[in-house]
């Protein structure tokens, strides 16, 4: 089911192709990890959204969400005396 997925079935194509409930294929896809797409727009959640400008700040939050990698925090700029 993930490559049908991946490969732009929808999570209700794939229920009905499987006899099952959109909520099982749904777990069954989640359970592994997979990025699932916002309804209708076949863009996985959290994508920035075309036409919407954002920050740096905001993408470099986006990639690394996708990567699942960890952000170590800055140490603090020394204070001036």
């Amino acid at each position: 089911m993930e490559e049908q997925y991946e490969g732009g079935r929808s999570i209700q194509a794939s229920a009905e192709a499987h006899g099952r409930s959109y909520g099982f294929v749904r777990r069954v896809l989640t359970e592994p990890g997979v990025s699932l797409r916002r309804p209708g727009r076949g863009e996985p959640a959290g994508a920035p959204r075309a036409g919407r400008p954002l920050s740096p700040v905001a993408v470099l939050r986006w990639v690394v969400r996708r990567s699942g990698a960890a952000v170590v925090p800055r140490p603090a700029s020394p204070v001036p005396a």
